[in-house]
């Protein structure tokens, strides 16, 4: 069978947020310059700080700086009058994944636009005319004449509003974000978040391929797909690991071997798979292991040997790798085993296996549910 492969990787909106503004300076445009120039300078005021803008002008491939354009506009305009109104050396260095939006403002023809009109950077501008129209004949682009600063603001400042990461084999097995969501559904897992503030996470997960995408709905109602930044495994793990007692690693040892243990909270015999002392605390009772909080449900728990120690972690997402392209899921309060079939491209359910306490995972460590 195919191995899946495992990946760490993240998503910042900040990634994502490189807005740009290009102007026209040329000698065509002259008598619009300060109009649009006041533009600029009044919208480039409103962008929040975190986002980054990088400034171009029709026919140059050098990026400036956006928060210096104030005091250096004429220095600027004068070294671009004399380029050809041309959108191509600008386009050529830009990347698409990385540019969330851009917008032009110019007055006459850009001349190669007709060579553009499909493509995805120009899907993501906002084509601006003053005085005259920037679309030469023929061009099928909307442009919008003589725009406001807050119509151009909206189109660069456009907020994520939903984000969807799934993809063929997808199946994440840890992340640091609980405003995303686990769902599964037809054999296809997602992680989902929306109408959020920070849309920020960080994950591992079983992929068929190493690239991972997510797609992002804006506030406008605009999506766009962006891939995943890789990630190194973050040093120390992905969580706080606890010791476990002298006491509780005897009980742990004797419950693996399937041998009845003396009780830390009772002092009473359990036998191996008991979980959960029911001879005290609450209804639900005590977990065995003194040393793991006694708020803890609803969560695998990880035993596992480093440098000769056992140390416990608690695994606060509801997917566990058991190894082998084999999961085990929390839904609907129950805990299911799925394997993962490269013929179906799915997960499909094992109805032979269930989940056991200590269950074993690849690598030798141990797993139960709280």
């Amino acid at each position: 069978m195919a191995k899946l492969q495992r990946v760490w990787a993240s998503l910042r909106e900040q990634q994502a947020r490189r807005v740009v503004l290009i102007l026209d300076a040329s000698s065509s445009a002259e008598t619009e310059w300060n109009r649009m120039l006041r533009l600029a300078i009044d919208v480039l005021g409103q962008v929040p700080a975190w986002v980054e803008v990088a400034l171009y002008f029709l026919g140059n491939s050098s990026a400036y700086s956006a928060r210096h354009l104030q005091h250096r506009a004429a220095e600027w305009a004068r070294e671009n009058r004399n380029r050809t109104s041309l959108i191509r050396p600008i386009f050529d260095s830009l990347s698409i994944q990385s540019v969330a939006k851009i917008a032009v403002l110019g007055s006459g023809q850009i001349f190669d636009l007709n060579d553009w009109q499909g493509h995805p950077l120009a899907q993501k501008t906002l084509w601006c005319s003053f005085g005259r129209s920037v679309l030469p004949p023929g061009c099928r682009l909307a442009e919008v004449q003589n725009p406001t600063p807050e119509q151009i603001f909206s189109h660069l400042y456009d907020p994520w509003n939903r984000v969807q990461i799934t993809g063929p084999a997808f199946m994440p097995i840890w992340w640091d974000s609980s405003n995303y969501r686990f769902s599964f559904q037809d054999g296809n897992s997602y992680l989902e978040a929306q109408h959020i503030s920070d849309f920020s996470i960080q994950l591992e997960a079983l992929v068929a391929s190493p690239s991972l995408e997510a797609l992002v709905e804006f506030a406008s109602g605009a999506k766009d797909s962006l891939v995943l930044k890789p990630l190194d495994p973050p040093p120390g793990g992905l969580s706080p690991t606890k010791k476990l007692t002298q006491q509780e690693i005897e009980l742990f040892q004797k419950a693996c071997h399937g041998q009845p243990f003396t009780c830390l909270h009772c002092g009473k015999p359990h036998t191996s798979n008991t979980i959960r002392c029911l001879n005290v605390g609450p209804i639900l009772g005590r977990c065995v292991y003194p040393s793991l909080p006694e708020s803890l449900s609803r969560s695998f728990v990880l035993f596992y040997t480093e440098n000769e120690q056992l140390l416990v972690r608690i695994h606060s997402v509801p997917v566990l790798y058991l190894g082998q392209n084999q999961v085990a899921i929390l839904e609907h309060g129950q805990i299911g085993i799925y394997e993962y079939q490269p013929w179906s491209n799915r997960w499909i359910k094992k109805t032979d296996s269930t989940f056991q306490p200590y269950h074993c995972l690849e690598g030798g460590a141990r797993a139960i549910f709280l």
